[in-house]
C-alpha cells in the first residue's frame, strides 16, 4: 500500500409518569353509556408543572465496539487496509514467536488474524485466531468481511498507516513544511502524533477509496 496522505441521536423526550402520581378514585365515569377513562391524577396528565415525572428519550440498544486485531507477518497487507478503514490493527513483526504473538492478542483483546495453521493448536486460540484460507490481501479482506461483516468505511484515514495510531490535526510547525501546492489547496493536513508523518489528500486517495468501497460492498 503506498504511503497514504489523506485525510483523514437525540431521541425525542417524552414525559412518563413514574408510577408515584396516581391518586384514589373511580375508573371512570359515565357520559351517555360509554365508559370514559379518568385521566391519571398527576401533573404530567394535566399539562402542569412536572411532580413525579421523569424525561426519559427512546433507548435504543448500544451499538458493538468495532473489533481489534493483530495481523501476523503473512497478513501485513491485509492489516494496512484494516488500518486504512480505520480499524486498530497492530501488525506483528516476522521474527516474533507463534505464543509471543498470541499472548500479545490476549492481553490487549485483539483477534489474531493469520494463515497459519498451527497458531490453531494453541490452547488459547479457540475465539481468540481467525485462520485465513484465502490467497492474496483483496481475497483475505473479503474473507474476514463475510465472516465478521466488517464495515470498510466506517471510519477511512483515521489511523497512520505504518504505526497504527490515531491521526490528529498536524500543527503549525508541521502544515508549513507540506508541499506549497497542498498549503493552497486548503486540503486539511493530519499528522501521526507518534511517528511524525504528515498525512493529506494526495491524487491516489481516490483509488484508495474506490478500493474500500469495493469490499464495503463484497456482502452486497
Amino acid at each position: 500500500v503506498p504511503a497514504l496522505q489523506g485525510l483523514g441521536a437525540l431521541g425525542r423526550l417524552e414525559a412518563v409518569p413514574t408510577g408515584g402520581g396516581k391518586t384514589a378514585g373511580p375508573e371512570s365515569t359515565r357520559t351517555g353509556g360509554v365508559k370514559v377513562p379518568e385521566p391519571e391524577d398527576d401533573s404530567c396528565a394535566r399539562g402542569g408543572a412536572p411532580r413525579d415525572c421523569a424525561l426519559r428519550a427512546p433507548v435504543s440498544a448500544p451499538r458493538a465496539p468495532a473489533p481489534r486485531f493483530l495481523a501476523d507477518a503473512m497478513l501485513a497487507g491485509l492489516g494496512r487496509w484494516l488500518r486504512a478503514a480505520g480499524y486498530d490493527t497492530v501488525i506483528a513483526p516476522g521474527h516474533h514467536r507463534d505464543r509471543d504473538i498470541l499472548s500479545r492478542a490476549v492481553a490487549e483483546g485483539r483477534l489474531l488474524l493469520t494463515r497459519d495453521r498451527k497458531l490453531l493448536e494453541h490452547r488459547e486460540a479457540p475465539g481468540r485466531v481467525i485462520l485465513l484460507r484465502a490467497s492474496g490481501t483483496e481475497a483475505c479482506a473479503r474473507e474476514l468481511t463475510a465472516r465478521l461483516g466488517l464495515d470498510w468505511q466506517q471510519a477511512p484515514f483515521t489511523r497512520c498507516l505504518l504505526c497504527n495510531t490515531p491521526l490528529a490535526p498536524a500543527p503549525e510547525a508541521v502544515r508549513v513544511a507540506v508541499p506549497p501546492e497542498v498549503r493552497r489547496s486548503g486540503s486539511p493536513v493530519r499528522w501521526c502524533p507518534r511517528c511524525r508523518k504528515p498525512y493529506w489528500a494526495g491524487s491516489h486517495v481516490r483509488r484508495m477509496r474506490a478500493r474500500l468501497a469495493r469490499l464495503a460492498g463484497c456482502l452486497a
